[in-house]
């Protein structure tokens, strides 16, 4: 559960994120200032690959590497808002340009194994995607499309949702020899995990209501 760490040292440093904010009204310095701090993350990542396994490396990872790393995606979702429509998509096709760039680079790796600590081949392809969808729901009649109330629904219980899905992601990390039918595809995958989940969020649900209504 290292995204609750993750989470928590956000939480602690949005604070200062939204009074930098407030006080820079430039875009373009605020964005300089984001990319100076990414630079500056950058090298705290080359000196920590240096450091040998062992206790020390893994605090600065999972408490200080991946807190700095996902603050600087923070950093850029408080200023959404103050982005104009057509400067979105100049970022997210920026976004796309270096994800692209980084892919050919990496030998077309997956941006997953880039995540752990987080770097700037798994970040470009999600900032593509996040502005770029961002400029499309700033159209009120995008918008209503996904007004409906699945979309509603997962989007207010999908922190619950993720944390739901690790048990069936334990699951199937024990028994992944026994259920090959499952494992080796997408698909199957996307079901086993996504269906109990679903299952249990409902549940946590009905439990939470009746709580409720018992008071």
């Amino acid at each position: 559960m290292w995204i609750m760490a993750v989470f928590f040292i956000i939480a602690l440093i949005n604070p200062f994120l939204l009074f930098i904010s407030s006080k820079i009204k430039s875009n373009i310095l605020y964005f300089l200032i984001v990319v100076g701090a990414y630079v500056f993350y950058s090298v705290i990542l080359f000196v920590y690959d240096s450091f040998s396994e062992g206790i020390f490396k893994h605090v600065f990872e999972y408490y200080i590497a991946f807190g700095l790393g996902y603050s600087l995606v923070a950093a850029i979702g408080v200023r959404l808002f103050k982005i104009h429509k057509s400067h979105l998509i100049i970022l997210s096709g920026l976004s796309l340009f270096i994800y692209v760039v980084l892919m050919i680079y990496h030998g077309f790796a997956p941006t997953q194994e880039f995540k752990y600590p987080p770097t700037l081949y798994y970040f470009s392809y999600g900032l593509f995607v996040s502005f770029l969808l961002f400029y499309v729901l700033s159209f009120n009649k995008m918008r209503r499309v996904f007004d409906i109330k699945p979309v509603s629904w997962l989007s207010t219980h999908s922190l619950t949702l993720y944390y739901y899905h690790t048990i069936p992601i334990f699951i199937l990390k024990l028994f992944a020899g026994r259920l090959p039918m499952i494992d080796s595809n997408f698909v199957t995958r996307f079901i086993f995990l996504f269906v109990p989940a679903l299952l249990l969020v409902f549940l946590h649900n009905g439990i939470k209501r009746t709580i409720m209504n018992a008071k």
